[in-house]
C-alpha cells in the first residue's frame, strides 16, 4: 500500500510537469491490459512435487535433530537416497516412454508411492511424539510447524500421483498445487503461440497518455472481465477530485455489459470491443473515427508492458503472496520514477525562450 501510495505520488508530479508544459487541463486517457508476471519455481508434474514433499520432510527432520532427539532416524539419509532413486526410475520412465510404457511406470511409480507412504507415517508418528511433549523449543516449535505443512504436502501428492499413473483419473483442477513452496502460484494460459503456459499471476496495468502507469493489479484467482469496474472505482478515488476521465479503451477479453454500463457512466468514451456478433449500433459505434483513433492507440499499452517486463518485472524471486505483491509495486514505482525523471531531462533541455529569428548555430 505504501508503495502504491509513493507511486501515485510520483505520477501526480509527472502529470503537473506536463501540465506546465502543455499548459492543458489533466485529462485521463487510459489504456488497460494485463500480462503474466511469473514466479520462480520450476515446471511441477506430480512426480517431481512429491519428491520436493519427501526431501523437505526429511531435510526439516534433519533440523529438529540438531536440537531434539526423535527415534526412528537414523537412517534418514538411506531413507533420502531409496525415494530419490525411485522418483528418478520413475520420471525416466514417464519422460523416455518406450516399449510398454504404461507397465514399467506403473510398476516403477508403485515403489516410489510405497517408499513415499512408509515416510509419511514416520513423519506422523514424530508429530505426535513431538506433540505430546509438554515443553518444545520455540525453533522446534517452528520446524514442527513447517514439518506438518511438508507432511500434508506428501499425503496430498501421495494421493495425486496414486489417481493420476495409476488410475487414469482426471485431477480437478482445483485440487492441483504448482509448488509447495509458492502454493499462491496459478497456471496461466493466456492463448499465445510463443507460450503456452505460464506460472505466475495476472497483472492488470494501466497507463495514461504520457506512459505513466496510474494504476495495477495482481489477479489472483481472477480473470480479466471482472477488472474494470474494481479499476474504475480505485481510479475516481485517487483522480477523482482533480482530473476529467476522457477515455479508456481495453481488449475484448475484458467485455462484459454489467462493466461497460458503469464505465460510460465515468468516462466519456469507453473502448471495449464484444465478442462474436455485433448489432448495428455497435458497428457503427466502432466505425467511428475517435473510437478508431483511440482502438488503434491502445497499442501503447503492449509497449509499456514490454519496457516493464525488460526493466525486471518480468518474474519474481521473492517468496510467498506478500512478497509477490511488494515485487510488482516496487517495479511499477520504478518504472514511474524512471518516466519522471525522463520528463525532468526533457525540460532541462529544451531552451526557456526562443529568439523571433529561431536558434543559432551556437546556441543550437
Amino acid at each position: 500500500e505504501l508503495l502504491e501510495q509513493i507511486s501515485e505520488v510520483v505520477v501526480k508530479a509527472g502529470h503537473q510537469l506536463k501540465k506546465n508544459v502543455s499548459d492543458e487541463p489533466i485529462d485521463l486517457r487510459l489504456k488497460s491490459d494485463s500480462y503474466v508476471v511469473e514466479s520462480t519455481i520450476h515446471f511441477p508434474t506430480d512426480l517431481n512435487l512429491l519428491w520436493d514433499s519427501a526431501r523437505k520432510s526429511l531435510d526439516t527432520i534433519a533440523a529438529i535433530l540438531k536440537h531434539q532427539h526423535l527415534p526412528g532416524w537414523n537412517k534418514r539419509n538411506y531413507w533420502r537416497r531409496k525415494i530419490k532413486s525411485a522418483y528418478k526410475t520413475s520420471s525416466n520412465i514417464h519422460h523416455r516412454r518406450g516399449k510398454n510404457y504404461k507397465i514399467r511406470l506403473n510398476s516403477a511409480t508403485g515403489v516410489y508411492l510405497h517408499r513415499c507412504e512408509i515416510l509419511s507415517e514416520k513423519v506422523d508418528h514424530s508429530l505426535k511424539q513431538l506433540d505430546s511433549q509438554s515443553v518444545v523449543n520455540l525453533q522446534v516449535f517452528a520446524l514442527s510447524l513447517q514439518l506438518r505443512y511438508y507432511q500434508s504436502m506428501l499425503t496430498k501428492h501421495i494421493d495425486l500421483v496414486n489417481r493420476r499413473i495409476l488410475h487414469d483419473q482426471q485431477i480437478p483442477h482445483e485440487e492441483k498445487v504448482f509448488s509447495i513452496f509458492e502454493p499462491h502460484v496459478e497456471w496461466v494460459q493466456k492463448g499465445k503461440h510463443h507460450k503456452k503456459v505460464e506460472l505466475g499471476h495476472n497483472v492488470l496495468i494501466t497507463t495514461d497518455q504520457f506512459h505513466f502507469i496510474v494504476d495495477h493489479n495482481v489477479m489472483v484467482n481472477q480473470r480479466d472481465p471482472s477488472q474494470p469496474i474494481e479499476l474504475t472505482n480505485r481510479l475516481v478515488k485517487r483522480f477523482g477530485e482533480s482530473y476529467a476521465f476522457k477515455s479508456i479503451s481495453f481488449d475484448k477479453g475484458f467485455y462484459s455489459k454489467l462493466s461497460y454500463d458503469h464505465l460510460v457512466k465515468v468516462f466519456d468514451t469507453v473502448v471495449m470491443p464484444k465478442k462474436g456478433k455485433l448489432s448495428q449500433q455497435m458497428k457503427q459505434q466502432y466505425s467511428e473515427p475517435g473510437y478508431v483513433a483511440l482502438r488503434n492507440k491502445h497499442s501503447a499499452v503492449e509497449s509499456n508492458i514490454n519496457e516493464v517486463e525488460h526493466a525486471g518485472l518480468n518474474r519474481v524471486p521473492d517468496k510467498g503472496l506478500y512478497g509477490f505483491k511488494k515485487y510488482v509495486a516496487m517495479g511499477i514505482l520504478a518504472y514511474n520514477l524512471k518516466r519522471l525523471g525522463r520528463i525532468v531531462i526533457e525540460q532541462k533541455l529544451l531552451p526557456t525562450v526562443v529568439p523571433r529569428g529561431g536558434l543559432g548555430k551556437k546556441a543550437a
